[in-house]
């Protein structure tokens, strides 16, 4: 069954969400293919207002001594949302005096590419990653997912069935943005992606949403009783496989 595209974040948007979200990367020599014996390891990041990662090893680790002497440029992946596996930043790393933490300088590094890896592997200029901003919901959208998926399964289920997916059997919710929320669903006839959008359009917080639709988001249920979600439009944002 065809339906409607509806509008998403753009490619700035979700990476510059991904790197907001993220608390730790891999950091890598970028001269070494992803995945080869050359990772550093993990190390705690940060986002700048510009998007630049900051990143902040312990003092006297092995990564602070290797970020120390590294003379090129560096790799740093990130997780992200699908259809994308990992957020990938390659810069060079300059120090940067870490406030609060004397004599722990950290490392900002100056971006030479943005590309996300799976679905794809698309690039995204480093000036459009730079003038974005991330997703205004990411700081609560992690635990209204969680909300969704353990306590309004059903109600889910019966909206995108009302939406024209008669056959649904059961729905994943896997993440909420500005525009609305994605959800993944299970039909008797294979997988598909499904954007049910906000009905006003993209929110710039919580407090735009009608208050029906918002009461649904952020209840604190502990099992599944009645929501808002039919003020959504359920719409395909990918076509269904299997």
């Amino acid at each position: 069954m065809e339906f409607d595209l509806l509008p998403g974040p753009s490619l700035p948007e979700r990476a510059r969400t991904a790197l907001a979200q993220a608390a730790t990367a891999t950091v890598s020599d970028a001269a070494t293919p992803p995945g080869g014996p050359a990772v550093a390891g993990p190390v705690s990041v940060r986002a700048m207002r510009d998007g630049r990662p900051l990143l902040l090893p312990p003092a006297g680790s092995p990564v602070a001594r290797w970020l120390s002497g590294q003379p090129g440029a560096v790799r740093v992946s990130l997780p992200a949302v699908a259809p994308f596996s990992a957020l990938r930043l390659t810069g060079t790393v300059t120090p940067f005096p870490a406030a609060g933490v004397p004599g722990d300088p950290a490392w900002l590094v100056s971006l030479g590419s943005v590309e996300f890896t799976g679905g794809g592997k698309p690039r995204v200029a480093v000036e459009d990653f730079r003038a974005a901003s991330p997703d205004p919901l990411w700081p609560v959208a992690h635990g209204i997912l969680h909300h969704l998926e353990h306590g309004h399964v059903s109600e889910l289920v019966r909206c995108v069935r009302a939406h024209g997916m008669a056959r649904t059997e059961w729905v994943v919710p896997r993440c909420l943005d500005r525009y609305g929320l994605e959800l993944v669903v299970l039909t008797t006839e294979g997988i598909a992606t499904v954007r049910m959008s906000f009905p006003d359009g993209p929110v710039g917080s919580l407090d735009d949403l009608p208050v029906s639709l918002r009461a649904a988001l952020t209840c604190h249920c502990q099992g599944e009783h009645g929501g808002g979600h039919g003020h959504a439009r359920g719409h395909e944002h990918g076509r269904g496989q299997g």
